[in-house]
């Protein structure tokens, strides 16, 4: 569904960024699945994998953040988020 720019909202953004946490944990299992069976620690495969568990940690993390940012503080809502409507 593409919304306007007009028609997002702090609801919005909560919902979208809710999904993106969902995804991201719900992705976490196969890869630590896929990471855990390789023996060879400093096979190039094994280090791949790792790498994408640390980017999905860290996507994890910001969306977490960004979640959980209380949206009445007034500096937060001033800088980044003032073209959403209420």
């Amino acid at each position: 569904m593409k919304l306007d720019r007009d028609a997002w909202n702090l609801k919005h953004l909560h919902a979208h960024l809710q999904y993106a946490v969902s995804l991201e944990l719900w992705t976490i299992p196969f890869y630590m699945s896929a990471l855990f069976s390789i023996r060879d620690r400093s096979s190039p495969a094994f280090q791949l994998i790792q790498s994408i568990v640390n980017q999905i940690c860290a996507g994890l993390s910001a969306a977490t953040t960004w979640f959980s940012v209380r949206v009445s503080d007034c500096s937060f809502r001033e800088t980044v988020i003032a073209a959403l409507p209420d």
